[in-house]
């Protein structure tokens, strides 16, 4: 186990060598958001364990740089509650050092309007993702599909890049005449956010897999529906269409 850990700090080291000066470069709070999901890997059954994810806050807290304390905010709002919990205590260890993180907007996903489509057992939702400091809205685009006798199923999707308000539609349209076989039904804001909450239960309830994509904004979708006690899943590569 030592070794295990040993190494596991090596990787780590590594991965934040490379990926804290990118995120410098590119200062997102999805870039934030994403690294540590990546990290920590909130809803995922298989990743680092307790003793790891540990780690990796302390890791940050010692780089001391506002990239670093940007990822950490990021961790203390997308994570398990006790790493939540331990990347906080570090931001005000970092705070008090004067080391804040200088990026805006972690954390703040909105969801807005939805689309639901259904293909029997399988069933599509589509919802406006507004994103803190971005001009144009983001589709999030999910299907569940349980999955034929004897084959896994599952939840499959992510969201796009913000959009121009004429392509998201476009993207919109072409998504939910692929996910069914009527007309989609309109879908209110509490409606969209309660669809989506059904939807992740459902397949947590069919014990179906996440696809990669679901599974790196899956803990900001939790945090935008009001942090939902949603299940954890196994991860697999997105499936093809």
């Amino acid at each position: 186990m030592l070794d295990d850990l040993l190494d596991a700090r090596d990787d780590l080291e590594e991965l934040l060598d490379q990926a804290l000066p990118a995120l410098d470069a590119r200062p997102t709070a999805e870039g934030a958001e994403i690294l540590a999901v990546l990290l920590t890997a909130p809803h995922r059954r298989t990743g680092p364990d307790a003793r790891l994810r540990r780690l990796v806050v302390r890791r940050l807290e010692q780089r001391a740089s506002p990239a670093a304390a940007a990822v950490l905010a990021a961790v203390a709002v997308l994570a398990d509650s006790d790493t939540a919990r331990r990347a906080g205590e570090a931001l005000d260890r970092l705070a008090q050092a004067g080391v804040t993180a200088a990026i805006a907007g972690i954390g703040e996903t909105a969801l807005g309007e939805g689309w639901r489509a259904e293909r029997a057992p399988a069933e599509g939702l589509a919802v406006r993702v507004q994103r803190a400091g971005e001009s144009g809205e983001r589709l999030l685009k999910l299907w569940l599909e349980p999955g034929e006798p004897g084959q896994r199923g599952v939840l499959a999707g992510g969201w796009t890049d913000p959009l121009e308000p004429k392509r998201l539609d476009k993207d919109r349209v072409r998504f939910l005449r692929l996910a069914g076989t009527g007309e989609a039904e309109p879908l209110e804001r509490a409606q969209a956010i309660a669809a989506l909450d059904a939807l992740v239960r459902r397949a947590g309830e069919l014990d179906l897999a996440l696809s990669e994509g679901v599974a790196l904004v899956l803990a900001q979708l939790r945090r935008a529906v009001g942090g939902a006690d949603w299940p954890d899943f196994d991860v697999v590569a997105e499936p093809p269409r």
